[in-house]
Parts: C-alpha cells; structure tokens; sequence
C-alpha cells in the first residue's frame, strides 16, 4: 500500500509518497512549495487558497495512493460559518491581534492557574488567546465549527468536521486529565463549546476523499484521509529512533520543540508543556525559538547572495570563535524582527556583549545560543527525571546541521544523534501505515525507522 504524507511548516510544504518494501519505508517527495504568509485586513495570515490548491495537484501527481495524512504546525485554525465556508484566510500565529486578549486573560486567573488548568505553556500565540481576541472582534458571531489547520485540510478533502487529538492539545483547551475538550474553561472565556468539532483519535479515519474531488483530478480509486498525529512536533516524535526512556528529542526546525515522551501529564514546570501524542502519549516540552532565526538570516543574505544555502553558512562562521555570544533565543526581539540581522547586532549591543563584526559571527551566535538553551533544559529535564537522560535526538531540518550537533553536545556533554531529517513526514506516513494494516504497531514502526534511515552519532568532547 501506497500512502501520501502532507508536511507543512512554518516556510514550505511538502508532499511526500512512501511505502514499505523489504521492511523498509521507502519514500520519495513528489511536490514541494512555499508557505508564505501575507497582510490583510491589518492581520498576519496564511495563503490558504494557495496551499489548497497545492494540495489538490499534489493528490494529482501521486494519484495511485490509499490514504492521505496531514500535519502541520500547532495553534492556528480557519473559522467555519454555517453555511459551510471558510469565513476568511487563517490568521498567523505571529499576528499581534493576542496581545489584548492574553493581558486580559493572564490578568484574570494568573499564570500558574491557567498552566495547573491546561497543562499547556502559557504563551500569546496559544488559541485560546488568539479565540477570545476572534470573538471580541466579532469573528466568531455566526461560526458552525473552527477546525485547526490539518482538521480544515481534512474537511476540504472530506466534507468530515473533526479536531484530531494532537493539534487539539496545542489549543490550551483540553483538559489534561479527561483528554476532551475543557468545557468549564471554555464556558468561562465566553465561547460558544458548540463551535468545538468532535475529537477524532491517532489513527482513525476522517473520512474518503470526495468524489467530486477525484473525479476533477481524474482518479477512480477510494482514498482515506487518516487522522495521523496532525500535529508536525507528534508526527516526528513518532519516528524517533532513538530509545524514548533514555532520550531528550529536538523537533528542530522554525521552532525547537525539546522534551520527553511520558505517559502522563506533568505540570511541575511551567516552562514546559504537555501537548498530545502519539496513542494518548504526553509529549512533555519546551517551545524554544529554533531555525526561526537562521531562516530569516538567510532571507536577509540572498539579498547579496540569491543563491546561499544553510550550508554556505555554515562556511561562513568558519574561524570564528565558539561562545563568544550567546542571546535568549526566545526574546520578544527575535519573534517577528523586520530584519534579524540588524535585531541580532542590536541585542548584542544593548545587552554589553561587543559588536558582531561579521555575517560569520552572526550564523555562529545562533548555533551557540541554541546549543546553550538546550543544555539548560536537558539539565532541567533529568533533574526531574532523575538523571535518566544521557541522550539527545535532534531530528527534522536541523538534524543536517553538523554544527548543531556538534554545539549542542559540547554545551550538554550527551550523546547526540541527528535524524532523521524527514522525521515529520515519516512518522505522518508511519501512522498511516498502521491504520491501514501494514505495521502491526509503533515498536515496529520505529524499528523499520532504524533500519531505513541514516543516523548521525556525534559524542561531547572528552
């Protein structure tokens, strides 16, 4: 059997085509395409119509496939009216229009009640946060459901309304102790619980894909949209090769998502949060500022340099010298600068750390500062677990970087494995696969993950 994965990030999307053969996922992306946010209406929003019609020629170049399975980032959804139409672009959640709505809310039941509440990091992106603002503005007047980004794919493709389990937990309205939606809370924010969709659960099936649509795309076969783990931070988790009782992962791409695999919700540590895995399974992280800041170096240096690739980066830091400066990654200064760089030099300089006298020293200063944040939680991590921890699984985007992985264990002193790089669409494809029967279980899909890909070791200096 045949299945499609649909993986989209903060940047692009991809579509990606695998199967088993010889107990391997043998796998090939057959579309890749931009996802470039855009201003209306005074808000940030995603290019909706864009991407629909991406995913549309993107079933068509795949045609012969059984099932479809799509992840994507966390929070954001679309608005659903009763007459069953997307109301308006979905808005990014690097839009400002939370600032009000969060004050508000933080001011009313504090920090650590929300966190104890929600087992969910408190954060201005959250949706709770970015739903009471739509509400206040009225959005929500005449909404029959809001669906969040995978579900609202899913919907467009099945005509099925319903909040997959994974992306619903990064929404900070679920409670984390039933696992349904947290209808006290949501009464309590003056939402209507009626536009919260059903829970749909890993691996069950949304639906088929609509006739009408196949028919348009010249396909004759039946084709399932299966509920993977939507989420993109669950979907990579669940290709994680590395052994979970012993091993911190990093879902490394525009955010680092570092945590552990529990079977249980913990709100010991408000720093971290506990968003839905795979089966039921607490991905226990931290939200950290990840490859955010080196995409938008780069965007800034193909300005001289069209053509500059994260590798020739790289190249560029050569000679310069390791920890010279380190910054919070997850200041409000790098969330949506106009220009990093220019935000970068200014945060060094304000904060009497010297002047960056090179773009080389720019690229070095974020792989330093990453490294440094992901020492601080992997210590804060076996101080809660005991010690247990002596392992780093860097996998997506940044798993390519050997200088991340070299950075990080020196600044941790673990062990790192980096990939695989594509661990977000295999795991998408992964859970598929055992909906549809062709792997008995998540042991046997992380074991043919281990024999299908190649992993990098790199050991902290001695």
């Amino acid at each position: 059997m045949k299945v499609l994965a649909f993986d989209f990030g903060g940047s692009t999307g991809r579509a990606v085509v695998g199967e088993i053969a010889d107990g391997k996922l043998i796998y090939n992306e057959i579309k890749r395409f931009d996802n470039i946010p855009f201003t209306k209406d005074g808000h940030m929003r995603w290019d909706f119509d864009s991407l629909w019609e991406n995913v549309l020629a993107s079933i068509a170049l795949a045609k012969d496939v059984d099932a479809i399975g799509i992840d994507t980032w966390g929070v954001d959804f679309g608005i659903i009216g009763r007459d069953g139409e997307l109301k308006e672009e979905p808005v990014h959640y690097r839009d400002k229009r939370t600032d009000g709505a969060y004050n508000e809310i933080v001011a009313k039941y504090g920090k650590e009640e929300l966190y104890k509440r929600t087992g969910i990091e408190v954060l201005k992106i959250n949706t709770m946060f970015q739903l009471v603002a739509a509400n206040e503005e009225g959005l929500l007047a005449d909404a029959d459901k809001i669906l969040f980004m995978p579900d609202l794919f899913a919907y467009m493709l099945t005509g099925v309304m319903r909040s997959e389990y994974t992306i619903a937990t990064t929404s900070g309205l679920i409670d984390p102790e039933s696992r349904g939606w947290n209808y006290p809370l949501i009464d309590e924010l003056g939402l209507d619980r009626n536009i919260f969709a059903d829970l749909i659960m890993t691996g069950e099936c949304y639906g088929n894909v609509k006739k009408d649509i196949l028919k348009s795309l010249g396909i004759e076969k039946d084709i399932k949209v299966i509920a993977v783990c939507t989420h993109d931070t669950a979907s990579a988790i669940t290709a994680m090769p590395a052994d979970t009782r012993s091993s911190i992962y990093i879902s490394s791409g525009t955010w680092s998502l570092m945590g552990v695999e529990r079977d249980a919700v913990s709100t010991r540590n408000s720093g971290f949060t506990n968003e839905g895995g795979y089966m039921g399974s607490v991905t226990y992280l931290k939200n950290i500022m990840g490859l955010w800041l080196m995409q938008e170096l780069r965007r800034k240096f193909k300005r001289d340099h069209p053509n500059i690739t994260f590798k020739d980066m790289d190249v560029m830091m050569e000679g310069t010298e390791e920890g010279k400066y380190v910054v919070d990654t997850n200041d409000e200064a790098f969330v949506a600068p106009a220009d990093m760089e220019e935000a970068i030099k200014e945060y060094v300089r304000s904060h009497n750390m010297g002047e960056i006298k090179s773009r080389g020293e720019l690229v070095r200063l974020v792989y330093d500062s990453l490294a440094y944040t992901y020492a601080e939680t992997a210590r804060s991590l076996n101080e809660m677990y005991g010690g247990v921890y002596d392992t780093i699984n860097i996998f997506g985007g940044g798993s390519s970087a050997l200088a991340l992985a070299e950075a990080t264990a020196k600044a941790t002193g673990l062990k790192v494995v980096a990939g695989p790089k594509e661990a977000t669409a295999i795991g998408n494809m992964l859970v598929s696969l055992i909906s549809l029967g062709e792997i008995a279980d998540i042991e046997e899909a992380r074991a043919i993950v281990r024999r299908s890909e190649n992993v990098k070791t790199v050991m902290p200096p001695n």
